[in-house]
């Protein structure tokens, strides 16, 4: 028995030796390296896992923003803590990197609520000696939550998109692409070059009548000849009344304008609306096509270039947030939580 355990721990032995000849043959020959840089990224990478413990005001806060938002509530029991939870979670990833990028911290309720009633504090001071304050002169924390958030955003988009190499940098030529590929979704109205035609009514007749005429001076109108419609009806009804315009979205500034760009979007060149008598019978009126131009490839990327160029940096904001989230833990109370919103 004694041999045989002598011969074992020389097996072992000589088994070490070779393994350990075989590492400094492998560093020898580049094939093994031990950086310390490795073991730096290693614990870099546990030192970006933080845990936060939601307490009762924190989570009394989300039930209220979740109430504000009309989120699901009691009837969702369990689902709605979790939607709470995953926003809480979210929102704690962007304030991480926003104080990683040198917002300053309100990552915790504590910090959170110091900031509010510092904002607070200053807002009542500028009313109190006459100074202009913008916005409301005090928040509510749901408000100033939303503030915060916001802000916390904007600061991130604008503080990492400035340049190329920037986590959310967008280059004009990404931009185009994307505008290309999603040619459909970024077309603007096309504008419309229009006639609105009124005929007083003629003493003698009847506002059906004028229609009548009205219908028949318009329907010698074509397609082809829609250009010359201002002359065509002229002729037809020198006593109509005929003024030209161009609509376009941005001409639909005012509710009503919006309405008759809407009315007439189905139309083409040479069509008209039916003609309408006024209140007091006293005129019938339409309005004719007489052209409709689509907006050119570049017009569009001139018109939607920086809308495309936002999207795009919230994308990738939005995918940095939920990169960061996977590293955020959220402890709270999960029964707690469930009543809190079943009372909002």
């Amino acid at each position: 028995m004694t041999a045989s355990r002598t011969a074992s721990r020389r097996a072992g032995r000589v088994a070490a030796i070779v393994a350990a000849l075989a590492v400094v043959c492998l560093a020898a020959a580049g094939m093994l390296v031990w950086h310390p840089w490795q073991a730096a990224a290693q614990s870099s990478a546990r030192s970006d896992d933080v845990t936060f413990a939601i307490g009762d005001d924190e989570m009394r806060l989300y039930a209220d923003i979740c109430a504000a938002q009309t989120c699901a509530g009691a009837s969702a029991g369990k689902a709605a803590a979790d939607d709470v939870t995953e926003q809480i979670r979210d929102d704690k990833a962007l304030l991480l990197l926003a104080k990683q990028y040198g917002y300053g911290d309100a990552t915790t309720y504590e910090s959170f609520v110091v900031a509010m009633r510092s904002t607070n504090t200053a807002k009542s001071a500028q009313a109190k000696s006459g100074e202009t304050v913008y916005g409301v002169t005090s928040y509510t924390p749901v408000d100033f939550h939303s503030r915060l958030i916001t802000q916390a955003g904007e600061y991130l988009e604008s503080k990492l998109s400035a340049k190329a190499g920037d986590p959310l940098y967008v280059s004009t030529t990404q931009a185009k692409a994307y505008f290309t590929a999603h040619r459909g979704e970024w077309t603007s109205q096309p504008t419309r070059t229009v006639l609105q035609v009124s005929l007083p009514v003629a003493a003698g007749h009847s506002a059906a009548d004028a229609t009548q005429q009205l219908d028949q001076a318009l329907a010698q109108v074509t397609a082809a000849d829609a250009a010359n419609a201002k002359q065509t009806i002229a002729a037809a009804l020198p006593q109509a009344n005929v003024s030209s315009m161009t609509l376009d979205s941005s001409a639909a500034a005012s509710p009503q304008m919006q309405d008759l760009i809407s009315w007439l979007g189905a139309l083409s060149a040479g069509q008209h609306t039916d003609v309408t008598a006024a209140a007091d019978n006293t005129t019938v009126s339409a309005y004719l096509v007489t052209a409709v131009t689509q907006a050119s490839d570049e017009t569009d990327w001139q018109t939607y270039q920086s809308r495309i160029m936002a999207k795009l940096t919230q994308a990738k904001l939005d995918r940095l947030v939920a990169a960061k989230a996977k590293h955020v833990t959220i402890q709270l109370d999960q029964d707690k939580l469930t009543t809190i919103l079943a009372r909002r």
